[in-house]
């Protein structure tokens, strides 16, 4: 199968997901499962209690009694999209059948690519680039604004991701990642990379490194890990707020991992290492460790996962969510399941 035709499939799975789940009819008077095996977390926020069941979300009222909110992803979307065979996990392609092996390390140092679309494939291993702005404001905007300069037929229009031989941390290139602001009727803006060839599940360690040079302007979002599986994409988050990095799980009550009482300031000018340890889990036995520029300044245990079948399968870098004009440099990514040096 060509390049062109995975890249495509995985582009459309985030929107498909969430236009079939909305399709879905609920039924309020289904009852709650009573199989404690099929609960994939149970959860409360704004003081009611939720539990979600075979990819059903349910709210438990004040009487007792359970209620059908939403079909939050297919139960059985693991079975239908992967193969483990030996111990290793493959993706299988729906129309040809090709498996792709699934990965637990990846790295990349953006050398030998002269464009984004060199970066796109199976070479550097990345599957995807988000340029979301006021010239491209919505999933299907942005979406063909993709495709067509994957395809050839455009340029970047306000926002761009490149690689760059402006400024390396190691090498003759990095990442160049730059945004305007979001207008008043946009949530954020994004110019950010990202793979889906990750995998990585409960009780797994998953480790980050990433350089970043900071421009101009302050991103509120540096690196995402998302299951594109989940309606909304879910997952953890290396943020930036006041000037200081911070971890988040964008999920339910999103929980969030701050620095203590002595704050480090993420400064501008200047190659930073940012660097995290996560042990996954939906309950508060997991861990969250983070470091910068080698000195750590978080760690804590908490959840790390939205639910105990939850894949994180996509790694996004770069300004993956900005209020403002941005600019910003990433160089020299890591991700493992041992300890990186």
């Amino acid at each position: 199968m060509k390049n062109s035709r995975l890249l495509l499939f995985i582009f459309m799975l985030p929107l498909l997901g969430f236009l079939a789940l909305r399709l879905i009819p609920r039924s309020p008077s289904e009852p709650l499962p009573d199989e404690s095996s099929l609960i994939a977390g149970a959860f409360t926020l704004q003081g009611q209690t939720y539990s979600v069941v075979r990819g059903k979300a349910w709210r438990r009222g004040s009487d007792g009694r359970w209620s059908f909110i939403e079909q939050l992803y297919d139960p059985d979307f693991f079975e239908k999209n992967y193969v483990v065979e030996n111990g290793v996990t493959f993706r299988r392609d729906p129309e040809s059948g090709k498996l792709y092996q699934m990965r637990k390390t990846f790295s990349s140092t953006f050398e030998e690519a002269a464009s984004v679309r060199e970066l796109i494939g199976e070479k550097h291993g990345w599957t995807e680039f988000t340029l979301q702005s006021p010239q491209a404001r919505s999933i299907p905007e942005y979406v063909a604004l993709r495709t067509a300069i994957l395809k050839g037929e455009a340029s970047f229009r306000d926002n761009r991701v490149e690689p760059s031989a402006e400024l390396a941390h190691e090498g003759k290139q990095s990442l160049k990642c730059v945004s305007v602001a979001p207008v008043r009727d946009m949530i954020t803006a994004k110019a950010s990379l990202g793979t889906e060839l990750i995998h990585f599940v409960k009780d797994d360690d998953l480790w980050f490194s990433g350089w970043y040079f900071l421009k101009s302007g302050m991103p509120y979002t540096l690196m995402d890990l998302e299951c594109a599986w989940i309606n909304q994409a879910p997952g953890l988050r290396i943020m930036i707020e006041n000037g200081e990095l911070l971890v988040e799980l964008k999920w339910a009550d999103k929980p969030r991992y701050t620095q203590g009482k002595q704050k480090t300031k993420f400064p501008a000018g200047k190659w930073v290492q940012v660097k995290a340890h996560f042990k996954l889990s939906e309950k508060e036995d997991g861990l969250v460790e983070l470091w910068q520029d080698g000195v750590q300044i978080v760690s804590v245990k908490g959840r790390t996962l939205p639910l105990s079948d939850t894949v994180y399968n996509t790694l996004e870098i770069g300004i993956s969510a900005t209020s403002g004009d941005a600019m910003l440099y990433v160089d020299d990514i890591e991700v493992s399941d041992k300890p990186l040096p």
